[in-house]
């Protein structure tokens, strides 16, 4: 009988002893858990501020997770902030922690350019109802993304053009074409005549680009909502002492621009004398440089409305959204 009771007691004790070792292991996969789920978050769009937390429990039903994002990242990992993972199983709670490398949001402005700042408008100019007025525009200097103009030519189906001085180029309707320069005067200008509103995606590596349009006409994607070609990607072999430039028109006339707009130049508008021009991107616009777009007479504008999640559908052809991730060697507990 002592030596039933003992081994019954000492089975029991193993047991509870195994299920507490196991409970510790699974809180730590738990709290791991949930500092994923938060960086699956803010790589699918959600912006944290310092001290905010999001709880729950895994798929399984294992147990319960607190994650908490703070910034700045303090820790000496070099990281932009620190998620604070949390992980509850039975009794059993663990900490650990995560340094973040931030990825690029260049996707979420209205317009976001390398050079930074707002092209001398006002924030009534921008609307962003997807991320908000943080993502009106960026401040600094920065990179813009970089577009692989061969990744049009290879895969998606361009017709090609090779012009080795100024050329004018009328788009047809539904049309994706490929520009390219071949000669060496980097004051080669490729002027598109917008005398009708068409949608159609152009590629070019012309050294500057000049848009003169017809009052009221459009240009607007190809594609689908969720899969857009760029209204155009413009990539000169001298960058910002490249231009691109919407021509003035008679006065008091509109252009509307319906998707991504790319230039890796100085964008800029002109206006008419005195009544000035309306032009509006129902889009984003990247550019290298902005030159001020506020209009100098009584009317005119330049608008920027953010209507499509750029961030979520990055466009065809372009980089794929650089994610947030923890950086490697930052993993570590509280004990």
């Amino acid at each position: 009988s002592v030596f039933t009771i003992s081994v019954s007691t000492y089975l029991r004790l193993s047991s509870v002893e195994g299920t507490e070792i196991y409970q510790r292991e699974q809180a730590l996969y738990v709290a791991e858990y949930g500092i994923n789920q938060m960086i699956y978050n803010i790589n699918n769009g959600t912006t944290y501020t310092n001290g905010q937390s999001i709880t729950g429990n895994t798929i399984s039903n294992v147990g319960n997770y607190k994650a908490t994002y703070i910034t700045p990242d303090s820790s000496g990992f070099g990281g932009s902030a620190v998620i604070k993972g949390e992980g509850t199983v039975g009794t059993y709670k663990r900490v650990i922690y995560a340094s973040l490398q931030a990825g690029s949001d260049a996707y979420k402005y209205c317009m976001f350019t390398g050079a930074g700042g707002n092209g001398g408008l006002s924030t009534g100019n921008f609307t962003n109802s997807t991320y908000g007025s943080s993502y009106f525009y960026n401040t600094n200097t920065t990179t813009i993304p970089d577009v692989n103009l061969a990744t049009y030519a290879n895969d998606y189906g361009y017709t090609y053009l090779s012009q080795n001085s100024n050329y004018i180029y009328t788009p047809t309707n539904n049309a994706k074409v490929y520009i390219h320069y071949s000669g060496t005067n980097p004051s080669a200008t490729l002027t598109l005549n917008f005398n009708n509103s068409y949608a159609c995606s152009i590629i070019t590596d012309f050294p500057n680009v000049s848009v003169t349009y017809s009052s009221g006409t459009t240009w607007s994607y190809v594609g689908t909502a969720q899969q857009q070609y760029p209204l155009i990607v413009h990539k000169s072999l001298y960058s910002t002492s490249s231009t691109f430039n919407i021509e003035t028109s008679l006065g008091y006339q509109t252009f509307t621009m319906t998707g991504i707009l790319y230039t890796n130049a100085t964008f800029g508008v002109n206006y008419s004398w005195l009544l000035g021009d309306s032009y509006l991107i129902n889009g984003m616009l990247i550019a290298g440089k902005a030159d001020n777009l506020a209009p100098g007479g009584l009317l005119g504008s330049f608008d920027i409305v953010y209507k499509y999640d750029y961030y979520t559908y990055v466009p065809v052809g372009f980089p794929a959204v650089n994610v947030t991730k923890f950086l490697t060697p930052s993993f570590r507990e509280e004990y």
